[in-house]
């Protein structure tokens, strides 16, 4: 069942993608810009991964086939078991068999037609799933506005020679402190705070 279905693979129409961006988003884009490389790559991942789900359904198609054949090959054979052992002992019990047997058969006919058309459906429902999150996903892409640029950390600047003066002093100030008595160091917190 490969290689059945397969349409050529077509030129990506550009200018029609191009018109189609900037109708949805207002954003213009160049024929050559490398977010066509990006619809080019999702079309052939796209191409590959139903490629591959077509093979798995064929093969499962495959599989129902011939377990449906051996379950109608068991039918005739018990069919011509029931047959003969009716033919010893009455021939209206083996019509009604034929009858149960031609029963299953045709049921066995529309289980098989139900099995492909919902093989297909089911075939088409992945695809359009996986086609649509592909889309939301290119397009959230495509929309999401570039991280703005930041600017690069500065060193901070070099001291003045009063602000290393003033730290000099501090560092003094904090050693003198606690050698001072209790009254005297209240009285220099409060005026600092002033």
């Amino acid at each position: 069942m490969s290689g059945q279905n397969e349409a050529p693979s077509q030129p990506m129409d550009t200018a029609k993608l191009r018109t189609h961006v900037f109708e949805k988003t207002g954003i213009r884009i160049d024929t050559t810009d490398p977010v066509f490389a990006l619809v080019a790559l999702n079309d052939a991942v796209l191409a590959e991964g139903v490629e591959r789900q077509r093979i798995a359904v064929d093969t499962m198609i495959e599989s129902i086939i011939r377990q449906s054949d051996t379950l109608l090959e068991a039918g005739e054979r018990y069919k011509r078991t029931v047959q003969r052992s009716s033919a010893r002992s009455d021939e209206p019990a083996a019509e009604q068999t034929s009858e149960q047997v031609k029963s299953s058969k045709s049921a066995a006919s529309t289980l098989r037609r139900i099995f492909f058309w919902s093989a297909s459906v089911l075939v088409t429902a992945l695809l359009t799933a996986a086609l649509t999150l592909c889309g939301l996903f290119f397009a959230r892409q495509w929309m999401s506005p570039a991280p703005a640029p930041t600017a690069p950390a500065r060193a901070p600047a070099p001291m003045t020679a009063e602000q290393t003066l003033n730290m000099q002093n501090g560092e003094k100030f904090s050693k003198i402190l606690p050698q001072l008595d209790a009254v005297t160091q209240a009285r220099i917190l409060e005026l600092m705070r002033q």
